[in-house]
C-alpha cells in the first residue's frame, strides 16, 4: 500500500534523477578539462559530489520501492538495501571507480524491480531501465576503450570512453528513476 514514506521516496527519486543528469553533463564537460592542462581537480570534485548525491537518492528510492512492495523484512530485501548502501558509500569514496561500483546499485535495483514485477506495480519499461542502464553504460565505456576512442590522458587511458559510458548509463538510469519517482509520488491510497 502507498504511504507517505513511499511518496517521499518518490520525490527523492526525482531529485536523484536530476542529480544523475547533471552528473552526466558535468562528466562530458570535464572531459574538456582532462584534455587540457587546466586544473582538473575542481571539476572532478563537483562531479564526484553529484555522483554521491545521486547515489544517496537512488538508495532512498530503492528503500521506498521495497517498502512499497511490503518486502521489508525478507532477507533478499535486506540484502538489496545493504548492497545499495555499500554502493553509495563506495561511490562517495571513489567515484572515479564507477565502472566497478555502479553494478552494486544495479543489483539492488534488480531486486526492487523483481519485487514490483511480481506484484504488477508501475511501468515495467522504466523499471527495467534501472536494471539495464549501467550495463549499457559500462559496455559502451569498455567498447570505446577497446576502440581507443579519443586522446590519451596522463594515466595512459582513453578518458573519453569512460566519460561517454558514464553519461550514457547515467542518463538511462535517470530516465528510469524519474519515472518511478513520479509514479511513487502520484499514489494516494494509503497513509502511514
Amino acid at each position: 500500500m502507498p504511504t507517505k514514506l513511499t511518496r517521499r521516496s518518490g520525490t527523492i527519486a526525482v531529485i536523484g534523477a536530476i542529480a544523475w543528469v547533471v552528473a552526466a553533463l558535468v562528466s562530458i564537460l570535464r572531459a574538456g578539462d582532462i584534455s587540457s592542462d587546466s586544473d582538473w581537480e575542481a571539476p572532478y570534485l563537483t562531479w564526484a559530489l553529484l555522483v554521491f548525491v545521486a547515489a544517496v537518492c537512488t538508495t532512498v528510492a530503492i528503500f521506498g520501492l521495497l517498502r512499497r512492495t511490503n518486502t521489508g523484512r525478507r532477507w533478499i530485501s535486506i540484502a538489496a538495501r545493504l548492497i545499495a548502501i555499500l554502493g553509495t558509500v563506495l561511490l562517495g569514496l571513489a567515484a572515479w571507480a564507477w565502472i566497478a561500483l555502479v553494478p552494486l546499485l544495479t543489483v539492488a535495483a534488480l531486486v526492487a524491480v523483481l519485487r514490483l514485477r511480481s506484484q504488477l506495480l508501475g511501468s515495467a519499461l522504466f523499471q527495467w531501465l534501472l536494471v539495464i542502464a549501467w550495463p549499457v553504460g559500462i559496455g559502451l565505456a569498455l567498447l570505446l576503450y577497446q576502440l581507443k576512442v579519443g586522446p590519451v590522458d596522463s594515466y595512459g587511458d582513453h578518458y573519453l570512453a569512460g566519460e561517454f559510458g558514464f553519461a550514457a548509463g547515467s542518463l538511462l538510469f535517470a530516465a528510469g528513476l524519474a519515472t518511478i519517482g513520479l509514479w511513487l509520488r502520484s499514489e494516494k491510497n494509503g497513509e502511514s
